[in-house]
Protein backbone atom coordinates (compact mmCIF):
# COMPACT_ATOMS: atom_id res chain seq x y z
CA UNK A 1 0.00 0.00 0.00
CA UNK A 2 2.92 2.72 0.56
CA UNK A 3 4.64 1.43 -2.39
CA UNK A 4 1.27 2.22 -4.54
CA UNK A 5 1.43 5.35 -2.51
CA UNK A 6 4.56 6.37 -3.67
CA UNK A 7 4.29 5.42 -7.26
CA UNK A 8 0.92 7.47 -7.36
CA UNK A 9 2.90 10.23 -5.65
CA UNK A 10 5.92 9.82 -8.47
CA UNK A 11 3.70 9.28 -11.05
CA UNK A 12 1.37 12.83 -10.43
CA UNK A 13 5.28 14.51 -9.40
CA UNK A 14 6.54 13.96 -12.98
CA UNK A 15 2.73 14.60 -15.03
CA UNK A 16 3.48 18.27 -12.67
CA UNK A 17 6.55 18.60 -13.71
CA UNK A 18 5.62 17.69 -17.34
CA UNK A 19 2.71 20.36 -17.15
CA UNK A 20 5.04 23.18 -16.30
CA UNK A 21 7.97 22.49 -18.47
CA UNK A 22 5.44 22.65 -21.48
CA UNK A 23 3.50 25.43 -20.21
CA UNK A 24 7.19 27.53 -19.90
CA UNK A 25 7.92 26.30 -23.35
CA UNK A 26 5.03 27.40 -24.84
CA UNK A 27 5.86 30.85 -23.05
CA UNK A 28 9.43 30.84 -24.47
CA UNK A 29 8.70 29.72 -27.90
CA UNK A 30 6.28 32.63 -28.14
CA UNK A 31 8.55 35.05 -27.03
CA UNK A 32 11.32 33.96 -29.49
CA UNK A 33 8.29 34.07 -32.42
CA UNK A 34 7.86 37.65 -31.12
CA UNK A 35 11.48 38.48 -31.01
CA UNK A 36 12.22 37.03 -34.59
CA UNK A 37 9.22 39.29 -35.63
CA UNK A 38 10.60 42.36 -33.70
CA UNK A 39 14.14 41.11 -35.48
CA UNK A 40 12.90 40.91 -38.96
CA UNK A 41 10.91 44.56 -38.69
CA UNK A 42 13.59 46.26 -37.62
CA UNK A 43 15.77 44.85 -40.47
CA UNK A 44 13.46 45.67 -43.02
CA UNK A 45 13.20 49.03 -41.59
CA UNK A 46 16.95 49.30 -42.19
CA UNK A 47 16.68 48.04 -45.73
CA UNK A 48 13.85 50.70 -46.60
CA UNK A 49 16.29 53.43 -45.45
CA UNK A 50 19.04 52.39 -47.26
CA UNK A 51 17.05 51.29 -50.49
CA UNK A 52 15.22 54.85 -49.88
CA UNK A 53 19.21 56.94 -49.76
CA UNK A 54 20.37 54.58 -52.61
CA UNK A 55 17.15 56.18 -54.72
CA UNK A 56 17.94 59.79 -54.06
CA UNK A 57 21.71 58.78 -55.58
CA UNK A 58 22.04 58.89 -59.55
CA UNK A 59 23.21 55.96 -61.49
CA UNK A 60 26.33 56.94 -62.69
CA UNK A 61 27.33 53.50 -64.44
CA UNK A 62 26.96 53.51 -68.02
CA UNK A 63 23.85 51.25 -69.10
CA UNK A 64 26.14 49.20 -71.56
CA UNK A 65 28.77 48.51 -68.98
CA UNK A 66 25.88 47.80 -66.19
CA UNK A 67 24.27 45.08 -68.94
CA UNK A 68 27.94 43.49 -69.66
CA UNK A 69 28.61 42.61 -65.92
CA UNK A 70 25.20 41.41 -65.47
CA UNK A 71 25.27 38.67 -68.51
CA UNK A 72 28.59 37.81 -67.34
CA UNK A 73 29.69 36.66 -70.40
CA UNK A 74 32.79 38.69 -71.48
CA UNK A 75 30.64 40.78 -74.14
CA UNK A 76 31.30 44.20 -75.56
CA UNK A 77 28.10 45.97 -76.38
CA UNK A 78 28.36 48.05 -79.30
CA UNK A 79 25.13 49.19 -79.66
CA UNK A 80 20.92 48.85 -79.58
CA UNK A 81 19.71 46.83 -82.51
CA UNK A 82 15.84 47.02 -81.56
CA UNK A 83 13.22 46.90 -78.34
CA UNK A 84 10.05 46.23 -78.06
CA UNK A 85 7.31 47.42 -75.13
CA UNK A 86 4.92 44.37 -76.06
CA UNK A 87 6.76 41.58 -75.24
CA UNK A 88 9.22 43.41 -73.10
CA UNK A 89 12.78 43.46 -74.53
CA UNK A 90 15.96 44.95 -75.52
CA UNK A 91 18.30 43.58 -78.03
CA UNK A 92 22.21 44.78 -78.11
CA UNK A 93 24.58 44.33 -80.70
CA UNK A 94 28.24 42.88 -79.07
CA UNK A 95 31.61 42.92 -80.82
CA UNK A 96 32.18 39.46 -82.59
CA UNK A 97 28.30 39.49 -83.98
CA UNK A 98 27.05 37.93 -80.88
CA UNK A 99 23.52 39.58 -79.62
CA UNK A 100 22.73 40.06 -76.15
CA UNK A 101 18.82 40.23 -75.71
CA UNK A 102 17.61 41.35 -72.52
CA UNK A 103 14.16 40.71 -70.81
CA UNK A 104 12.03 40.82 -68.03
CA UNK A 105 10.14 37.49 -68.90
CA UNK A 106 12.08 33.86 -68.67
CA UNK A 107 13.14 31.83 -71.84
CA UNK A 108 9.35 29.90 -72.13
CA UNK A 109 7.39 33.43 -71.74
CA UNK A 110 9.36 35.43 -73.95
CA UNK A 111 9.18 32.36 -76.67
CA UNK A 112 5.87 32.00 -76.10
CA UNK A 113 5.08 36.07 -76.74
CA UNK A 114 7.50 36.73 -79.78
CA UNK A 115 5.77 33.68 -81.32
CA UNK A 116 2.58 35.45 -80.78
CA UNK A 117 3.77 38.76 -82.58
CA UNK A 118 5.28 36.55 -85.17
CA UNK A 119 1.92 35.43 -86.20
CA UNK A 120 0.59 39.12 -86.94
CA UNK A 121 3.89 39.83 -88.76
CA UNK A 122 4.33 38.96 -92.65
CA UNK A 123 7.99 40.34 -92.13
CA UNK A 124 9.16 37.43 -89.42
CA UNK A 125 10.53 35.11 -92.06
CA UNK A 126 12.76 37.84 -93.81
CA UNK A 127 15.16 37.87 -90.22
CA UNK A 128 16.77 36.23 -87.60
CA UNK A 129 14.58 35.00 -84.58
CA UNK A 130 15.15 37.27 -81.51
CA UNK A 131 16.62 34.42 -79.78
CA UNK A 132 18.48 32.44 -82.60
CA UNK A 133 17.81 29.58 -84.57
CA UNK A 134 19.57 27.28 -82.24
CA UNK A 135 18.70 26.63 -78.83
CA UNK A 136 22.70 25.20 -78.78
CA UNK A 137 24.25 28.52 -79.81
CA UNK A 138 21.63 30.35 -76.53
CA UNK A 139 22.92 30.88 -73.27
CA UNK A 140 20.71 32.29 -70.63
CA UNK A 141 21.36 33.98 -67.16
CA UNK A 142 19.06 35.46 -64.76
CA UNK A 143 20.20 38.38 -62.24
CA UNK A 144 17.75 38.75 -59.15
CA UNK A 145 17.73 40.82 -56.06
CA UNK A 146 19.25 37.48 -54.80
CA UNK A 147 22.66 38.63 -56.79
CA UNK A 148 23.26 41.97 -55.90
CA UNK A 149 20.79 44.10 -53.21
CA UNK A 150 20.59 47.14 -55.38
CA UNK A 151 19.61 44.99 -58.85
CA UNK A 152 16.09 46.58 -58.87
CA UNK A 153 16.52 50.23 -58.49
CA UNK A 154 19.26 49.49 -61.49
CA UNK A 155 17.54 47.90 -63.56
CA UNK A 156 15.30 50.32 -63.88
CA UNK A 157 17.72 52.88 -64.31
CA UNK A 158 19.30 51.04 -66.91
CA UNK A 159 16.02 50.16 -68.82
CA UNK A 160 15.45 54.44 -68.53
CA UNK A 161 18.12 54.96 -70.09
CA UNK A 162 17.72 52.51 -72.81
CA UNK A 163 13.97 53.77 -73.53
CA UNK A 164 12.47 50.64 -71.84
CA UNK A 165 9.56 50.93 -69.35
CA UNK A 166 9.83 48.36 -67.73
CA UNK A 167 9.76 49.60 -63.24
CA UNK A 168 11.78 47.99 -60.81
CA UNK A 169 12.01 44.69 -61.98
CA UNK A 170 13.06 41.77 -59.37
CA UNK A 171 14.65 39.67 -62.22
CA UNK A 172 15.71 40.35 -65.47
CA UNK A 173 17.58 37.47 -68.12
CA UNK A 174 20.17 37.94 -70.23
CA UNK A 175 20.06 35.76 -73.63
CA UNK A 176 23.52 35.85 -75.27
CA UNK A 177 22.91 34.88 -79.05
CA UNK A 178 25.92 33.59 -80.89
CA UNK A 179 26.01 34.34 -84.92
CA UNK A 180 25.18 31.53 -87.47
CA UNK A 181 27.79 30.20 -89.08
CA UNK A 182 28.57 31.16 -92.63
Amino acid sequence: MIADMISLVTLLAVLMLGLILWYYNSKQADALQRMAQTTEEMYMTQLKLRRDERKRQPFTMEAARWLEKQAAAGLELVDVIGKSHNPMWINLRAAGGVRLVVSPLDEADLRKALKATERRSKLSSAYEPLLGDSRKKLSVTQRSLQDEEWFDLDADAVGKQLGVEWGEVSRLWFYVVQPKAK
